[in-house]
């Protein structure tokens, strides 16, 4: 897979791709503390499961093609 991401995926058709805060700060060469900050100031999308933080990843695509226009 791509920019080392990782999907979890169940065998419902409509599982979706997540990311990991791991799998972003690869993705885009950052530490731990700016997605933080991000996510606080509601700059990033993500989601919340059972309190694990994890990151939609047609979200995540949308957001960085906003980011480079």
């Amino acid at each position: 897979m791509t920019n080392n991401a990782v999907s979890f995926q169940n065998s419902h058709p409509t599982s979706e791709k997540y990311l990991t805060n791991r799998d972003i700060c690869r993705m885009l060469q950052v530490s731990p503390r700016p997605l933080q900050k991000w996510r606080d100031e509601k700059i990033i999308p993500f989601s919340r499961l059972k309190g694990k933080i994890l990151y939609r990843k047609p979200d995540i695509a949308a957001w960085l093609a906003t980011m480079t226009e």
